[in-house]
């Protein structure tokens, strides 16, 4: 009995080994675990700031679109208004030169 006790240390201390082994190797694995999870977590914030960032985007294209568009009905208010101002101007042009003829 006391040479299979003998016998049994050895295979107790490597069993003992294996189990510190085992542990420390599912240690390992659950930080790693933690490690994945947390860069899993950034991915999805940097994916919801992308979505933010291009629906800003968005809204600044659709102001640059509108404020283009006033823009342009604004210089083509001023361009009707200068039209109007130029044949009013060409109007008594014409009339002064009538009025002179008839002198």
């Amino acid at each position: 009995a006391a040479a299979v006790a003998a016998a049994l240390v050895p295979e107790h201390e490597k069993y003992k080994a294996l189990q510190t082994e085992i542990r420390a190797m599912q240690q390992q694995l659950k930080e790693k675990d933690e490690e994945i999870q947390r860069g899993m977590q950034e991915i999805e914030r940097g994916k919801r700031e992308i979505d933010r960032c291009k629906r800003e985007i968005e809204s600044c294209k659709q102001s640059a679109a509108e404020a283009a568009a006033e823009a342009q009905n604004a210089h083509s208010a001023e361009m009707a208004q200068y039209l109007e101002e130029k044949k009013s101007l060409d109007d008594f042009k014409r009339l002064v030169e009538k009025q002179r003829l008839q002198w």
